[in-house]
C-alpha cells in the first residue's frame, strides 16, 4: 500500500506544477519515474572548504573498502541527497522542499529506473497506452515525449526507428 500513497503524492505534485496559476513557468511533458533505490548505502561528502559535512547515498560499487568518500562523478556513480537529512545543513525552511523529496546529482543511470509515466495535464498513465498533450505523443520504447506525427499512424510503426535508444524490453512492462 506503501507505493500506491507515493505515486499519489507524485501525481498531486506534478498536478501542482502543471496547474500552478502563481508561476509565470508552466510545466509540461511531464512524467513521473519510479526510482529503485534499495541498495543505496549512505555516506557523508565533506566540502574541502569548508566544515559542512552533507549526507548522502552512492551505489554500493562506489565505494572502495579503504574509503568512505564520495568519488567523483566521472566513473558513474550515482549520488543521491535526501530533503530530510540536508534540511538542517543548509538551513532549508520547511516550506521548501518535501521531506520525502530526493535530488538526484547528475544523470541518473538507466539500470535505477523501474517504469516512467507520463503525465498528460489530467492524469499519470501507468498503462502502455497512446498518451497526447498539445502535439506531443508519449513514446514508451524510449520513455520521452515526443513531437506527435502529422498524419495517424499505428503504434509500432511510431517507434520502429527509435529501437536503438530504447531500454531493454524487459524493462517495458507496465507500471506496477
Amino acid at each position: 500500500m506503501r507505493a500506491q500513497s507515493v505515486l499519489d503524492k507524485a501525481e498531486a505534485i506534478v498536478k501542482h506544477q502543471y496547474h500552478n496559476p502563481r508561476s509565470d513557468y508552466q510545466a509540461d511533458r511531464n512524467f513521473i519515474a519510479e526510482i529503485r533505490s534499495d541498495d543505496l548505502v549512505p555516506t557523508k561528502f565533506i566540502f574541502p572548504s569548508s566544515s559542512h559535512v552533507v549526507p548522502v547515498w552512492v551505489s554500493p560499487q562506489s565505494l572502495t573498502l579503504t574509503s568512505q568518500a564520495v568519488p567523483d562523478q566521472g566513473d558513474g556513480t550515482d549520488i543521491w541527497i535526501s530533503i530530510a537529512e540536508v534540511r538542517n545543513v543548509f538551513n532549508i525552511p520547511y516550506g521548501e522542499g518535501q521531506n520525502d523529496e530526493w535530488l538526484a546529482c547528475g544523470a541518473i543511470p538507466w539500470s535505477r529506473i523501474e517504469c516512467v509515466m507520463p503525465y498528460d495535464g489530467s492524469q499519470v498513465h501507468q498503462q502502455m497506452t497512446p498518451v497526447h498533450r498539445n502535439g506531443w505523443s508519449f513514446n514508451w520504447v524510449a520513455n520521452v515525449w515526443r513531437e506527435a506525427p502529422r498524419k495517424p499512424i499505428v503504434i509500432q510503426e511510431m517507434y520502429k526507428d527509435e529501437e536503438e535508444e530504447a531500454r531493454p524490453p524487459e524493462r517495458q512492462a507496465a507500471c506496477k
